[in-house]
């Protein structure tokens, strides 16, 4: 279950003893150990409590078709705390408290839309600003949606009015992302924290890295993305404390992974001659997947339109594959081998043609269903630089629709071909990852995690 990072942000005097602003991250759930939903989904979630802060979430009607008061996160792995301005957005409820007595005097949020009211008060929206800021004095403020929410953070301000505020119990780890190969060395970053509670680590799964609970000490166990989480207990003068930091554990065979699901993964179309067409290949924003076709308002004449992959640099690399879904469809007739073909080129070069020896078949309807293609050689090209490349052909009087997902290329390494040398940061070569841990060779916008020698840290590109 989706839940709220919720983090002391600051102890400061504003005319009241023991005034203490607490600010709620929306968009950094696993900073208290908790796992966010996968990229495109979402978590309803009912409330929250942490520090003298517990907020109450109710939903305006049982919708069950993504309207509810949410956390949603983004195809590029941002989350946010929504609703849409659809008609279901009406009535939901954040109701916010204190759990020591104290007394609410201003709640402050940011985000891009804030379709809510608040009582007892008003909310002052900032359109310019993106913030929405509630002022006043209660022990109880109810937001209620009357249209499209995205919040990203929540600041609440108190007075004294009761209980005791206690101290932040200030867990850090000194870094929040590692990417690395599977096989390579880790070594857990350092942990620093203000409580005298002892420290309990754990992970989110077992099968990528397992952690010592009482020394923080990892051991990478397999491919895939972990959540190493810190947790004290609450004491007299702390709260409880959570830290946490991502692992990413990639196939160091894999040399491409492209799914499309979100973006084009790098890969570029070349059309050739149109015949009035605007386009052959094209990425199928709503199914994601490449698909090319040379159908129009009738048959088009289409030579060498190519879907064309970064370029792949093969130094070092031995028993090299690549494996990709194929899927056709509207035939008419047409020998899919005849008019279909695998191709591949080194940099710079022309493309040499493969012929694709089996096709899927279509059992109903006008299409196939996707089909693993047959596994590609490459080995021939080890030490080299190249790209793939899917060739399209149709004529005047034929075309049919060719779609492409899930493009893999591996390849081992070759220790024998490798010489090691030692690089500084700066003068070592510069590797893209998306939020999965999946090498991308030209990243498109959006977030991803960027490395240079020993560097690792995420960048958002525009």
């Amino acid at each position: 279950m989706k839940k709220f990072l919720l983090s002391m942000a600051a102890v400061a005097a504003f005319g009241f003893a023991n005034a203490a602003e607490v600010t709620v991250n929306f968009q950094d759930p696993e900073s208290i150990g908790v796992t966010k939903a996968a990229n495109g989904e979402a978590t309803v979630a009912t409330g929250f409590e942490y520090q003298n802060i517990k907020g109450t979430i109710t939903q305006g009607q049982d919708l069950g078709s993504g309207q509810e008061f949410r956390f949603f996160t983004s195809s590029a792995g941002v989350v946010d705390f929504r609703c849409s301005a659809k008609g279901g957005a009406k009535g939901h409820t954040l109701v916010v408290t204190t759990t020591n007595g104290q007394t609410i005097t201003g709640i402050s949020f940011t985000g891009t839309n804030f379709g809510f009211t608040a009582a007892p008060g008003a909310l002052e929206v900032n359109t310019s600003a993106k913030t929405a800021t509630w002022t006043g004095g209660a022990t109880e403020v109810t937001f209620t949606t009357t249209g499209a929410v995205n919040l990203y953070t929540m600041t609440v301000t108190t007075e004294a009015g009761g209980g005791e505020v206690k101290k932040d119990a200030a867990l850090a780890f000194s870094a929040k992302e590692f990417t690395i190969d599977f096989g390579d060395e880790f070594t857990a970053p350092e942990l620093t924290k203000e409580t005298t509670a002892e420290v309990e680590y754990e992970s989110s799964d077992d099968n990528v890295a397992s952690v010592n609970e009482l020394t923080g000490e990892v051991t990478i166990e397999g491919i895939g993305t972990a959540t190493i989480t810190a947790r004290t207990a609450e004491t007299t003068d702390y709260y409880a404390g959570v830290a946490s930091y991502t692992i990413n554990v990639l196939d160091p065979s894999v040399i491409l992974s492209a799914t499309f699901g979100s973006s084009n993964d790098g890969f570029t179309f070349e059309d050739g001659e149109l015949d009035g067409l605007t386009y052959v290949w094209t990425r199928a924003t709503s199914y994601g997947y490449m698909k090319a076709s040379g159908y129009y308002q009738g048959a088009h004449a289409v030579e060498g339109a190519y879907l064309v992959s970064p370029v792949l640099d093969l130094t070092g690399r031995k028993n090299i594959t690549a494996d990709y879904r194929q899927c056709v469809g509207q035939l008419n007739g047409i020998n899919p081998a005849d008019a279909l073909s695998f191709a591949i080129r080194e940099e710079g070069g022309a493309w040499t043609k493969v012929a694709i020896t089996s096709f899927p078949e279509i059992t109903s309807g006008n299409f196939s269903s996707f089909e693993d293609a047959p596994t590609v050689d490459l080995s021939a090209y080890a030490g080299k630089k190249i790209q793939l490349g899917w060739c399209y052909t149709s004529t005047a009087s034929a075309a049919c629709t060719w779609e492409i997902d899930n493009v893999v290329v591996k390849g081992d390494k070759d220790s024998s071909a490798i010489a090691t040398v030692e690089v500084e940061n700066e003068n070592a070569p510069v590797e893209f990852f998306n939020l999965q841990g999946v090498r991308v060779a030209n990243p498109e916008n959006g977030f991803y995690i960027r490395r240079q020698g020993n560097k690792v840290e995420k960048v958002v590109i525009r």
